[in-house]
């Protein structure tokens, strides 16, 4: 009974604002990459065109970079997931996305540096199946009935960003900087439950079930700006920039929704829409990134 009541609930619980991946999960370029993302205050090479436009102007050899995929495992438990003990877990293994970028120095202009890159931002996929088959007391009536339920779920999302930047280095120590970037995104989304309880003696009116699909699939094209500035000596780095919140240029979506449960309390019940070619407007966060680098040694940098 309790899982039922479990399974009820997801299927219950309305809709809330929250983002399909994680904001600061993916990194580009290997400096970056082995940093952890700690790459604001620059990196001094061409990942800068991304992280922070302005240190664009301190990249002492301009080149072009490409960085290839590199794998990765991804775990995801979710305990509970289901009603008690009945957890999902998925093993992927995936890859790290990539970047194109280069910086382009001017002779005639020394203090004024141009930046390109085309960034994988997002490159996220999870699927979930579960079947789980029970004996349980699911309409209270006092028998016990088959309980099957199975649940299915599967989230795809790609994302990429291609842009330009500048930097003008105002004086030895100072840089300021702008990069805009087009954005183009896809999302694939099914979510699907269905229940079933099948009384000892089955027949086609003493089956009660409950069944839910979700399925929603949309496209994207937006932009963002994102306006920086670095402070640069031999021995400390400091860099802040702004990504601007992403304005919409166009967006389809299509949407799908069923809902309907059979023989509970005496009745049928079917709730079905589908929208197609739905004008989608996505929201992207700004957001405010802090960096510093700190000089120990000759050699060592410890980056924040």
């Amino acid at each position: 009974m309790k899982h039922f009541f479990a399974l009820l609930i997801v299927l219950l619980t309305g809709h809330s604002m929250a983002q399909d991946v994680h904001y600061w999960s993916e990194h580009y370029g290997t400096r970056a990459s082995l940093l952890g993302g700690a790459g604001t205050a620059g990196l001094g090479d061409n990942a800068t065109v991304y992280y922070n436009p302005a240190a664009m102007a301190w990249v002492d050899n301009p080149n072009l970079s490409v960085t290839v995929n590199a794998y990765r495992v991804r775990i995801q438990n979710v305990n509970n997931a289901l009603g008690d003990g009945l957890d999902l877990r998925q093993i992927r293994l995936g890859t790290y996305p990539n970047l194109i970028a280069g910086i382009i120095k001017f002779n005639k202009r020394p203090r004024l540096s141009a930046g390109y890159a085309v960034v994988t931002k997002n490159l996220f996929s999870s699927s979930f199946d579960y079947l789980h088959q029970a004996r349980y007391d699911v309409d209270s009536s006092g028998s016990i009935e088959d309980y099957i339920a199975s649940y299915n779920y599967n989230h795809d999302v790609l994302e990429y960003w291609a842009g330009a930047g500048f930097a003008l280095q105002l004086n030895q120590k100072w840089s300021i900087g702008l990069s805009h970037f087009g954005i183009y995104k896809d999302v694939n989304y099914q979510n699907n439950i269905d229940m079933q309880a099948l009384p000892d003696t089955a027949s086609a009116e003493g089956i009660s079930r409950v069944t839910s699909k979700i399925d929603f699939s949309y496209w994207s094209v937006k932009g963002n700006f994102k306006p920086s500035i670095n402070f640069v000596t031999e021995k400390f780095k400091w860099g802040m920039a702004y990504t601007t919140p992403a304005f919409n240029v166009m967006g389809r979506a299509t949407v799908f929704r069923e809902f309907s449960f059979n023989n509970l309390g005496g009745g049928d019940v079917v709730f079905t829409d589908r929208r197609e070619k739905v004008k989608a407007a996505i929201k992207n966060p700004g957001s405010l990134a802090i960096g510093m680098s700190i000089r120990f040694g000759s050699k060592a940098w410890l980056h924040v």
